[in-house]
């Protein structure tokens, strides 16, 4: 993620759902993220689903209390992610395919579990 001046080598498929406030990431082999939208224009977004992928660190998989900040990225969603108290990020989401209007949100906040 040149963008942002972090690199992630590794990297995994992932379902984000966002349904209202709540949001959730699905990633193949890492621990949910369960969430809530914190800053957004919208209330009550109606529900939809992205495909896309999680670039992690695999020696330091994201579990515990995490701030998302919200972005778009070439017509795709992206989500940065820093665990509470840190400030260097450990993990994003991207969808995979450009969509169409994508809904405003600028910050997340949950908990990645333990698998």
């Amino acid at each position: 993620m040149a963008e942002a001046g972090f690199t992630f080598p590794d990297i995994t498929p992932a379902e984000l759902t966002i349904d209202g406030e709540k949001v959730n990431i699905q990633p193949e082999g890492l621990s949910a993220f369960d969430g809530t939208i914190v800053e957004t224009n919208l209330q009550n977004l109606l529900p939809q689903t992205f495909s896309g992928f999680v670039r992690y660190f695999k020696n330091a998989p994201p579990t515990g209390p995490a701030t998302g900040r919200c972005s778009i990225v070439q017509d795709q969603l992206f989500i940065l992610f820093t665990p509470d108290g840190a400030v260097i990020p450990n993990a994003y989401f991207q969808s995979q395919d450009p969509h169409g209007p994508i809904p405003p949100i600028g910050l997340v906040k949950g908990t990645w579990g333990l698998l």
